[in-house]
């Protein structure tokens, strides 16, 4: 059976181009490969509830990103600011740490 290269369908026999984007069909797939991402922390945040909100606002600027909570916040579904030990840890990937430490800085640069 083909399969569409870019689409990754498979179609019937007699099919040769992909009806949806117009590549031509190979008889198999290349493996496909996650490229390698160099995760880097930005500042620490004050609490869980901080960390949650840049994060959401990373996630509308379509940055990826991860979100460590401290053992507290995580295993005991505490959520806090400023308590003494909460931290909330983002970390994006490289090419994007200077504009996801600009969102940082402009949401929460009073505290």
């Amino acid at each position: 059976m083909p399969y569409c290269p870019e689409c990754r369908y498979e179609y019937e026999a007699e099919i040769q181009v992909c009806p949806d984007c117009g590549a031509k069909l190979v008889a198999e797939l290349p493996e496909e490969t996650v490229p390698e991402i160099q995760w880097v922390p930005l500042h620490p945040l004050p609490g869980s509830i901080y960390a949650e909100m840049v994060k959401e606002v990373l996630d509308r600027e379509n940055i990826p990103n991860l979100l460590i909570k401290d053992f507290f916040a995580s295993a005991a579904g505490v959520a806090g600011v400023g308590l003494p030990g909460m931290v909330g840890l983002l970390l994006v990937p490289k090419q994007q740490v200077r504009k996801a430490e600009r969102i940082l800085h402009d949401m929460l640069d009073h505290i």
